[in-house]
């Protein structure tokens, strides 16, 4: 997956514009001035609970060898971002506490949008109907299936129920992270 596709993505399960998603998506992971890379920057490490946790690593200066000469060199001090993956991200699941707060997060959705058909004149059914928060309140959210999938591929299933999706071997078990 790259960026675009990723973008896509973001803005499918936030229900956002594409312009607003990329802006969400550059404000995180830009590196130059992107939430995660000044706070790593400036603080030294930023943990995620069960996302994963990013680290800066310092080598210290050395010397070394040039390869072609044979010649002595000394090779400055650098930093790198390290990154260790959550328990939940490795294993592509979903803590229980983190269901519990996406099921609230999709009912106030869920909420928001029957007030807003009300005030629109459209006939208001219980004050929740919209289909994000009825996944949301069962805990089976299209996003924990594409999770389970591997990512995008996994989402048509996903979005129907999310059991064919969880039930494939080639999870995130495998470091589905692929390019």
């Amino acid at each position: 997956m790259n960026k675009a596709q990723f973008i896509d993505q973001v803005a499918d399960k936030a229900q956002l514009s594409k312009a607003a998603a990329q802006r969400a998506v550059d404000a995180i992971f830009d590196t130059a001035g992107g939430a995660i890379s000044e706070t790593v920057h400036s603080l030294g490490e930023l943990s995620i609970p069960g996302f994963g946790k990013f680290t800066k690593k310092t080598r210290a200066a050395r010397t070394g060898r040039n390869p072609r000469t044979g010649a002595e060199i000394q090779i400055p001090e650098r930093s790198s971002i390290g990154f260790t993956a959550g328990k939940n991200l490795r294993e592509g699941t979903i803590s229980g506490r983190r269901k519990a707060a996406g099921a609230v997060a999709g009912a106030a959705l869920g909420a928001a949008a029957g007030a807003a058909a009300a005030t629109a004149g459209a006939p208001k059914k219980g004050g929740v109907n919209s289909g994000a928060s009825a996944e949301a309140s069962t805990g089976d959210t299209a996003s924990s299936g594409a999770k389970a999938s591997g990512g995008a591929k996994g989402t048509g299933a996903a979005k129907s129920g999310g059991t064919a999706a969880k039930g494939k071997s080639g999870g995130a078990k495998g470091g589905s992270a692929k390019s």
